[in-house]
């Protein structure tokens, strides 16, 4: 495949092997691996949770959620592609703040709506202090969902935005970061945004619909589930937002890590095998059956 040269910014709420609750981290850890080996100029960003490490600052800015000033400590690691080209390092940023993210799990707490509108409002101006413009910026679900908007409002007033393609993925549309009007005023946005048209979802703001309504490009886990999603069966009372965008949504299945999931070296599996040795297979066929009490076939 052609290097593309892109600047990519992968935006996530958990990335394998930092921080994983489901499998949003595992495409969040490995998307970037795949799209850096391609030739792209690829960075990642989530939170600082308690249980990640504490690795090195390089920057600090204030951030101001409603009528509270933050400060966002910028921490960064990394993580390694391996291709037949051989090693490129891929940069993992963490959007550091105690106040909303020294917590024991990574959801759940009454004041989401107010720990991921910092998060949110910290992705640009982390980019701007790292110098960083992306060309596309990829968002993935609810905690993700305001910041195609922000960038709209930004790239009216700043030449570094107003080029800036955003990606907003849907991995599970049942959870969809809906909480009471007030977080508006946390994003720092009017209550023009709160309509039936715009971010007001059954009395509530949602920032799922933020991301399906102004992002460029929507994709989802398969072109099944992408109609499926545009269905009142299957589209969680978002399904008239979908249909609306449905020229701008894309079914795209996830692929596999071959490093991870390679069975001549999985030491998770019984025997190890390849193509050479599909014998094995049958081995471990077995063993699973043995430690699960099956019958042996």
């Amino acid at each position: 495949m052609l290097d593309t040269g892109l600047k990519i910014l992968v935006v996530a709420s958990e990335v394998a092997p930092f921080a994983k609750t489901g499998g949003l981290a595992d495409v969040a850890g490995s998307l970037p691996k795949a799209l850096a080996v391609q030739g792209n100029d690829v960075r990642v960003v989530l939170p600082r949770y308690r249980r990640i490490g504490d690795y090195a600052t390089v920057t600090d800015f204030p951030v101001e959620v409603g009528q509270r000033k933050e400060t966002c400590i910028v921490r960064r690691s990394r993580i390694e592609a391996k291709s037949s080209r051989g090693t490129k390092e891929v940069p993992v940023y963490f959007v550091d703040n105690y106040h909303y993210f020294d917590r024991d799990r990574l959801y759940g707490y009454e004041d989401d709506a107010e720990r991921f509108a910092f998060f949110n409002l910290s992705i640009l101006p982390l980019c701007e202090e790292l110098g960083f413009r992306p060309d596309v910026v990829h968002l993935n679900d609810w905690q993700s969902g305001f910041i195609p908007l922000l960038i709209r409002i930004r790239g009216r007033h700043s030449a570094l935005w107003n080029e800036t393609a955003s990606v907003f993925t849907i991995h599970n549309l049942r959870y969809q970061g809906r909480f009471p009007k007030v977080a508006l005023g946390l994003l720092g946005l009017g209550e023009e945004y709160f309509t039936p048209g715009g971010v007001e979802f059954y009395g509530d703001v949602s920032f799922m619909k933020a991301g399906l309504l102004f992002a460029d490009v929507i994709n989802t886990v398969s072109e099944t589930y992408a109609r499926e999603i545009q269905t009142p069966e299957f589209g969680e009372g978002l399904d008239g937002v979908l249909r609306k965008r449905g020229s701008d949504l894309y079914g795209i299945v996830n692929g596999i890590n071959y490093h991870e999931y390679d069975p001549s070296s999985d030491p998770r599996l019984f025997k190890t095998y390849d193509s050479r040795n599909l014998g094995a297979k049958v081995d471990n066929k077995l063993a699973l059956q043995r430690e699960l009490g099956l019958s042996l076939s």
